[in-house]
């Protein structure tokens, strides 16, 4: 693992443990809550290993863990089925999930309630676009979670996000996210940062545009529902356009 590899690896750790104090803190009523920056640290160790940063990538903000993507696998954007596939890290559904997060992804009868990060899609399909191969992009392109945890509703396990209005109004939430943002970015130093979605713009964008510079932050919408194809050469086009590749 590079020197800048093992620095992240600690960063990454730090965040989850910050995040897990404040879990203990809040005890949300309501909503279940997954730490993936924990219990799969190893796989984004491994991750690290097989895929290190280089100097002043672009850093990604998304909004937190998908229960069929990093919540299984520990990596950002990344289910089962695309870690065995396209980074080579074999890994069966539902991965490092804990008993607790298995039973919720499962249907009564048994069945997987999901199977994949439909967000993958898009990202990976960037990721080629912009710089042919996966070692190239992740060295050029490092998502960062600022918020490493899952939330699931309780009684329908739905997917919570930080952009949900119960989460917003826990105490210190928003402050922790741009904690998140400024200790990553003066380890990572990143020539510019893509805020993905309207949530995370609000949260991360002003914060942003005080460490980069206005010109280097791309607000763009999240691939949860966008069309692959268009998603990633739109966004392709703009990072392009602000001279970040």
């Amino acid at each position: 693992m590079t020197p800048l590899s093992r620095r992240l690896l600690a960063e990454w750790r730090a965040n989850a443990r910050r995040w897990q104090e404040a879990v203990e803190l809040w005890k949300p009523k309501g909503v279940e809550v997954f730490n993936p920056g924990i219990y799969a640290r190893d796989l984004y160790a491994r991750f690290l290993e097989c895929y290190p940063p280089g100097p002043h990538p672009v850093i990604t903000l998304g909004l937190n863990p998908g229960p069929f993507g990093m919540a299984q696998t520990g990596i950002p954007f990344t289910d089962c089925r695309t870690a065995a596939a396209i980074l080579d890290i074999k890994l069966p559904i539902p991965g490092r999930a804990p008993p607790a997060l298995i039973r919720r992804l499962r249907k009564p009868g048994g069945r997987w309630r999901g199977y994949y990060e439909r967000s993958s899609i898009g990202i990976y399909r960037l990721l080629r676009l912009a710089w042919g191969d996966l070692g190239a992009a992740y060295r050029n392109w490092t998502v960062t979670n600022t918020c490493p945890l899952l939330f699931l509703k309780a009684g329908d396990y739905k997917n919570m996000t930080p952009a949900d209005g119960p989460l917003r109004r826990l105490e210190g939430f928003q402050r922790l996210r741009v904690t998140a943002l400024e200790r990553f970015c003066a380890l990572l130093d990143p020539r510019g940062i893509v805020c993905l979605g309207k949530d995370v713009s609000a949260a991360h964008g002003e914060a942003a545009e005080k460490l980069v510079g206005a010109r280097r932050v791309i607000h763009y919408p999240h691939p949860a529902r966008a069309v692959p194809a268009a998603w990633a050469e739109g966004l392709k086009l703009e990072l392009a356009r602000r001279k970040l590749i």
